[in-house]
């Protein structure tokens, strides 16, 4: 198996890496259920904040690529590759949110599946991710999914089923 591909499937250098992106698709299949319930027929829905499934993709995916700054230099938030330190999270949400209105849920779908292909690139292709890339890239997935699937659910009315 070449050295990419034992990476990619977290048995190289290191073991945790595996488990790792086995987490983070657990976690993704949920969260690409509940997205993929609502469909590009019912995106003008909005939760009593005015959040669409459009807007979540955004910001799920605007926090990606934002991790990949970072994990690309096996560094961690707090890093000098940190896009936005000069922001809060606050600010970067809103600007997330205002720049996500224009977007049709076809297009912020898309951004997110790219957005997720290039942040596991992004940590499967360290030779050995340090605990600080690791921790970025589960805070920007598998944490930020479970942070959002009940907003989803609830702008899908799954009710909390999304099978």
């Amino acid at each position: 198996m070449p050295d990419r591909a034992v990476r990619s499937a977290g048995t190289g250098s290191d073991p945790e890496l595996g488990a790792l992106l086995q987490t983070e698709a657990e976690t993704w299949v949920a969260c690409a259920r509940a997205i993929d319930q609502l469909g590009a027929g019912r995106s003008d829905v909005r939760d009593a904040d005015g959040w669409s499934v459009a807007d979540v993709c955004h910001h799920i995916a605007g926090w990606m690529d934002r991790a990949c700054a970072v994990v690309e230099h096996n560094a961690g938030w707090g890093s000098e590759w940190e896009l936005d330190t000069d922001r809060s999270t606050d600010e970067v949400n809103a600007g997330f949110l205002a720049a996500s209105r224009d977007l049709s849920f076809d297009d912020a779908r898309l951004e997110l599946d790219e957005a997720r292909a290039r942040l596991r690139l992004a940590v499967t292709s360290l030779a050995s991710p340090s605990d600080m890339a690791k921790r970025t890239f589960g805070d920007s997935t598998t944490e930020h999914y479970e942070e959002h699937l009940p907003m989803l659910e609830r702008l899908t009315g799954s009710g909390g089923s999304v099978a």
